[in-house]
């Protein structure tokens, strides 16, 4: 299990939520590769829910900027700022970890290298390759969060329907994720979506992670807001009405901002 997970597993049983396999940037293929949908309900599902929320519109987004913040009973215990070049596939990630200290990546998310500071002192060697290692895994939990409903047809990943679920009175369409093994930081994870019928968003998932024993938990999705082409959910509320998951101060953009990316 990576480091994010144990500090983020704790969304819903003290602090943060889960860290997600991911291994493509979102949407790429849209526009970039050729690739077919498979031919199923639970792809046609998908489908409707990625072009709901802006799968096609994607590529015209080069840089995007968020947020990810968690409150716990009401109170802020965590954010990390994103800038996403997604033309040279970079982030820049700015976060403090639960030791207190503040680390500032400029991540090379293919390469998964990073430099950067610690406290405000650059890091090189082992310091520099664990900045790094920790830097793709905020990147990789946080833009799953974000970007889920365009990131459905990412390599590796298996969607499956399964029967409708009553949520908030009504049955609702379930979709059954789960993903080969090798993807991403965290290939044991399982989700379920359950899709508005009406509206093809996510309302709610449930994720069991990887080696996690307990039962599923749930998460809402809402708070629809556009960014730029795109159509997202900006806040996750737990079951239990003690975590919520936010998204703030996203943003879309059609041009790279370089002096977002330089490093001091």
């Amino acid at each position: 299990m990576n480091p994010f997970k144990v500090i983020l597993l704790a969304a819903l049983t003290g602090a943060c939520a889960s860290s997600a396999p991911s291994s493509a940037p979102p949407s790429e293929s849209a526009s970039s590769q050729p690739f077919s949908i498979p031919k199923s309900p639970a792809y046609d599902l998908a489908r409707r829910v990625a072009w709901t929320a802006g799968f096609d519109q994607a590529p015209k987004v080069k840089q995007l900027d968020f947020t990810f913040a968690v409150e716990r009973e009401g109170k802020r215990v965590f954010a990390a700022t994103h800038k996403w070049d997604r033309v040279d596939n970079r982030a820049r990630i700015t976060w403090t970890d639960k030791e207190g200290h503040v680390n500032d990546a400029l991540l090379d998310v293919t390469s998964r290298t990073a430099k950067g500071t610690v406290d405000g002192e650059k890091v090189v060697g082992d310091r520099e390759r664990e900045l790094a290692k920790a830097a793709y895994a905020r990147w990789i939990n946080d833009t799953y969060w974000f970007l889920l409903p365009v990131k459905l047809f990412d390599t590796g990943t298996h969607l499956e329907m399964e029967e409708p679920r009553t949520h908030d009175g009504k049955p609702h369409p379930v979709l059954k994720i789960s993903y080969d093994s090798g993807v991403g930081l965290t290939s044991g994870d399982t989700y379920w979506l359950y899709v508005d019928p009406d509206a093809f968003r996510i309302v709610r998932w449930e994720m069991k992670l990887e080696n996690q024993e307990e039962p599923p938990r749930g998460v809402s999705w809402e708070s629809y807001r556009p960014v730029g082409p795109l159509l997202l959910a900006h806040d996750h509320k737990s079951d239990d009405g003690k975590t919520n998951v936010k998204i703030e101060d996203s943003a879309a953009h059609r041009t790279v901002n370089p002096a977002a990316f330089v490093m001091e």
